[in-house]
């Protein structure tokens, strides 16, 4: 079981140090070179680091599930980027975690 845990932890933590470019269009939202139309989404929201107070997650979701992105850009191009997407969903509070996704999470923070 340990090796299990182990095995996700590195393989989480290769999927999550890939640079990935979000483009924001009219009728989709392009991740990479995926376009997905935003009848897919049901919302945004994005997670702030307490110690600084700077955006350090963009979570998209969708009727079952998320995604979460790290951000590593400009302050002013996160303001810019949250303004467009602002037109397009809804910023929602909060979205729903499993015990374990939130224990993996915690681990790798």
């Amino acid at each position: 079981m340990l090796f299990f845990i182990l095995g996700a932890y590195f393989y989480y933590s290769i999927l999550s140090n890939q640079t990935t470019k979000i483009h924001i269009e009219d009728g989709y939202i392009l991740i990479d070179k995926k376009s997905h139309p935003w009848s897919d989404f049901t919302g945004y929201t994005l997670e702030v680091e307490k110690a600084n107070n700077n955006i350090k997650n963009i979570v998209l979701v969708y009727a079952k599930g998320y995604t979460i992105y790290t951000i590593n850009d400009k302050e002013e191009n996160i303001k810019d980027f949250s303004k467009s997407l602002d037109q397009h969903l809804p910023l929602v509070g909060s979205f729903e975690q499993s015990f374990l996704e939130k224990v993996i999470r915690l681990l790798k923070l």
